[in-house]
């Protein structure tokens, strides 16, 4: 089930996502210690930077290496960062361009640190920018449930549905109606409680058989989506 509602969440994501058009932006300049922010970003990067941003901003001081590990998404890699001090590589997720000539949006960095780094001194780390680890979610009905270790994850305070204006709720649930027509039948109420569980910004530990070694993933999907749905550039 819980697969089934991640892929239906990225489905939904992926059919509303939007690339940045107009008016270019400066690049900031790069810092040296890839601090991780509060925001579950790392350094001067930004979440929606498009892919040539991101090459501009690290570029001149690292090797960046296209990667092709995620199918997904679009994806430049850095060997080695200096990061929660220890030496991950780092590898930046770019929403795919949908037209020819648009941009895409960083959505996504993914470190993997090696085999020997210890996961509580890192969680303590993270918990110290971001705020203490979500150990619980929250059913339809209101009950709560505590989250087994591995889906145990950290997100920012705001969630998708409170920062939708009224525009973007009422386009939230309607995207949501029509990618789970064949599932359920989508009322606000339900909307309403799907989206606050989504939240701007999260990150979370993952296993994954394409890494060897601890991996934190970092996104900015939530925070892309509620630009989309509110209609802002």
């Amino acid at each position: 089930m819980k697969k089934a509602v991640s892929i239906i969440l990225a489905v939904i994501f992926l059919a509303l996502i939007v690339t940045t058009t107009g008016c270019s932006r400066k690049t900031p300049e790069l810092t040296d210690d890839f601090a991780l922010k509060q925001d579950a970003c790392i350094g001067a990067a930004a979440w929606g930077m498009s892919k040539d941003e991101v090459r501009k901003l690290l570029g001149s001081r690292y090797a960046l290496t296209d990667y092709s590990a995620f199918e997904e998404a679009d994806s430049i890699m850095i060997e080695e960062i200096p990061f929660l001090g220890e030496r991950p590589a780092a590898i930046f997720l770019f929403t795919k361009a949908e037209t020819a000539g648009s941009p895409e949006q960083l959505i996504g960095i993914t470190t993997v640190f090696p085999e020997e780094s210890d996961k509580t001194s890192l969680a303590g780390k993270v918990s110290a920018v971001l705020g203490e680890i979500e150990t619980t979610g929250v059913q339809l009905s209101g009950n709560k449930y505590d989250l087994a270790e591995e889906n145990r994850f950290w997100h920012s305070k705001e969630s998708v549905w409170e920062a939708l204006n009224e525009a973007g709720k009422q386009a939230a649930t309607e995207a949501l109606a029509e990618s789970t027509k064949d599932v359920r039948e989508i009322d606000g109420d339900y909307a309403a409680w799907w989206f606050s569980q989504k939240y701007l910004t999260t990150a979370r530990f993952e296993e994954t058989p394409r890494f060897e070694g601890l991996c934190l993933s970092l996104s900015g999907e939530g925070y892309l989506m509620v630009r989309k749905l509110n209609n802002l550039p």
